[in-house]
């Protein structure tokens, strides 16, 4: 295996880095001094040339930086709208007939014009309901696997372009990764992403989408 073929690797695992590549803020030199122990210990070298190595780094970032459309994906997010949700639970049932029954029912008693919510959503052996805090009381009678209160729900609303564009997701989660705020869920439909996070997170995720938005525009 050769150098370049472990760098590309070892970066893959990286996106943190990758992003670093894409806002032209990386130091080649540190980050191929970083790689170097792995790479020798990968290859079986006690030694290995340091020029070959920063080489390798340059060439996965200069692919780094082409793999998304900047530009696209900033015209894309001019057109998004934004809300905030809070005082929202996810419950999560055990997926059986009863408890879908139960999902369904709830999905009934809900009141949109008041601007509550419900989503309804399933894995292979859960069924998640994203709903207000106000309604749990409408699974008081189910046995959840788990429930995580105190949530907010910041809703994007995406042209329908964004469906097909490489990275729009990636670029949008990347944003509240590099701010340190931790995802909870993610619900996304033809032209809506919801992405929940902890209560005391969804200010600072709308301001921060917010004047995403504005700054590309």
């Amino acid at each position: 295996m050769s150098i370049n073929k472990v760098v590309e690797s070892l970066l893959d695992s990286k996106p943190f880095i990758r992003d670093a590549f894409k806002e032209n803020i990386a130091n080649y030199s540190g980050i191929a001094r970083n790689l170097t122990p792995e790479i020798k210990r990968i290859l079986g070298r006690r030694s290995i040339n340091p020029e070959a190595v920063i080489m390798a780094v340059k060439r996965y970032a200069e692919k780094s930086i082409n793999d998304v459309d900047r530009k696209k994906i900033s015209a894309l997010i001019s057109k998004c709208d934004i809300r905030l949700k809070g005082n929202i639970v996810n419950v999560v049932l055990s997926k059986s007939d009863k408890n879908y029954a139960l999902a369904l029912a709830a999905y009934k008693k809900v009141n949109w014009q008041a601007g509550e919510i419900i989503h309804v959503y399933q894995s292979l052996t859960e069924i998640a309901v994203m709903v207000d805090t106000a309604n749990q009381k409408l699974f008081s009678r189910a046995k959840p696997v788990h429930v995580n209160s105190n949530l907010a729900m910041v809703t994007l609303k995406t042209p329908k372009q964004a469906v097909e564009s490489v990275g729009f997701i990636y670029y949008i989660l990347g944003i509240l990764a590099r701010n340190g705020v931790a995802v909870v869920d993610i619900i996304s439909t033809y032209t809506e992403l919801n992405i929940i996070l902890k209560e005391q997170d969804g200010a600072k995720v709308y301001n921060l989408l917010f004047n995403e938005i504005k700054y590309v525009k």
